[in-house]
């Protein structure tokens, strides 16, 4: 998005990405699941700002997310200076950001989506994990969770 050097749209006006899909839901997951977005590594490279992106579930309040810290390596000073996350961020390649669902109405069974709303450059979304209780008894890598039963 251009240009670089400022927030380029508020939430809910910028370019957007609308996921689609069916769950079948957990038993033990069913008002409350999470839903982890996967970026590339990357820096607040703007001075004084963070980068940002929007993450909206169903029709839902989207929820502005600024998913690099600020707090700082220490004793690096204020330039050239990376979060206190890089390292491992680095090694994994991946920053996860995570948002917790809860739902006050209905079940997790059924139609929903998730839409991620661009607002800054700077963030490279890779992939989107919608865990509704069944990725950790499966198991994942690095690479993230095997990919879902079809029905």
């Amino acid at each position: 998005m251009f240009p670089v050097t400022n927030h380029n749209f508020t939430i809910s006006e910028g370019p957007s990405l609308k996921y689609d899909f069916f769950a079948q839901g957990h038993s033990a997951y069913e008002n409350k699941f999470e839903i982890t977005v996967q970026i590339a590594p990357s820096l607040n490279f703007i001075i004084g700002k963070q980068i940002a992106f929007g993450l909206q579930f169903d029709d839902r309040e989207a929820e502005i997310i600024t998913p690099v810290p600020t707090e700082r390596v220490p004793n690096q000073g204020d330039i050239g200076s990376v979060p206190i996350d890089w390292e491992p961020t680095v090694i994994q390649d991946v920053r996860n950001v995570t948002m917790t669902v809860e739902l006050t109405e209905g079940k997790i069974r059924g139609e929903h989506s998730v839409t991620i709303w661009g607002m800054s450059a700077g963030i490279v979304l890779e992939r989107i994990w919608v865990d509704m209780g069944g990725i950790k008894s499966r198991g994942y890598s690095l690479l993230g969770p095997p990919e879902s039963k079809r029905v």
